[in-house]
């Protein structure tokens, strides 16, 4: 097997998955709003038709594709607590560094622009009860990503290299998120989540890290800013009215007190980082490719540009 036919037939397999998903999504909301329309604005209605056309149809297809390519086995090594929450601290870090990038990104072009680029899954989640996040957002969703973006892409791409297969599979989950918001900390998260998975072989540990670090960063946000009233707080502080401030002021503090920690936990994830970079080793593969190699395979493999236009429309679909 050539490094072109591997790259070719990734794209291939990512660029059905975007195009099966988008489609399906459209024609289902279509019918539902159409023979349905009492339904199409229930929560569940438009969690499902999110997830179904991804995971139930576009997924299945997308996984046909990579298992025409021969998969490599990786490091069996079990993974300690203790480095299990380092880990995880690191993921905050990262978390936070890209997410000022993004936010200086997406001001950047939001005020030259006038466009929204608010992430769609954030106004989901902010929008929907608490059960549907957890049970969507916390559990399923790091299950199917790590099995796609973790296990099919990296025991396929691992011949090429652990450098590349990381950093590859980073950059797939980060355009896959479908826009500019998520992008710099989808990435910088990935880069960190492929590693843990090629260092192990075990999708556990990352389904872990995962479902934790979606329930630290979107769950627990989201149940404070259920309680958060800050117009009734506004307006208790203006009244003079202290019981009723101090009633609505409870949530607020929580949050604020809240995401000291988790700022706290970014700040020791990046000590760790700093601390312990010359402990990452990365191996050479069968198919080993430099930066000049990987960038001619993404830009001349007709498989990886049918990918990359996906991801494209992906965005451009995704801005308000």
């Amino acid at each position: 097997m050539t490094e072109k036919t591997l790259f070719n037939r990734v794209g291939i397999s990512i660029a059905l998955y975007i195009t099966i998903a988008i489609g399906v999504q459209y024609l289902l909301s279509w019918i539902i709003g159409a023979f349905f329309p009492i339904l199409y604005y229930k929560e569940l209605t438009q969690w499902l038709l999110s997830l179904i056309p991804m995971y139930v149809v576009a997924l299945p297809v997308s996984r046909a594709v990579l298992k025409t390519l021969p998969e490599r086995q990786l490091y069996q090594n079990e993974m300690r607590p203790g480095k299990w929450i380092q880990m995880f601290l690191i993921l905050m870090a990262l978390m936070y560094i890209g997410n000022i990038i993004g936010t200086i990104i997406t001001s950047v072009l939001g005020s030259g622009t006038g466009l929204d680029f608010t992430a769609p899954v954030e106004e989901m989640i902010s929008g929907s009860n608490l059960l549907s996040v957890f049970v969507f957002s916390v559990l399923l969703a790091p299950l199917v990503e790590e099995y796609l973006f973790r296990k099919l892409l990296i025991d396929r791409l691992i011949v090429t290299g652990d450098k590349t297969a990381i950093i590859v599979t980073s950059l797939i989950f980060a355009v896959m998120h479908g826009n500019i918001s998520q992008f710099c900390y989808t990435f910088a998260v990935g880069l960190a989540l492929a590693y843990v998975y090629i260092r192990t072989g075990k999708m556990r540990y990352n389904v872990g890290l995962h479902m934790l670090f979606n329930f630290c960063g979107g769950f627990i946000p989201a149940v404070f800013m259920k309680y958060v009233d800050i117009d009734n707080l506004l307006n208790y502080a203006l009244q003079g009215n202290l019981s009723g401030l101090l009633y609505y002021a409870g949530p607020l503090l929580g949050f604020m007190v809240y995401e000291l920690c988790m700022i706290a936990m970014g700040i020791a994830g990046l000590v760790l980082l700093v601390s312990k970079r010359r402990q990452i080793v990365l191996r050479q593969g069968e198919l080993p490719l430099r930066a000049k190699e990987v960038a001619k395979q993404f830009f001349t493999t007709p498989g990886m540009l049918l990918w990359i236009v996906g991801g494209v429309v992906l965005f451009a679909l995704n801005i308000g």
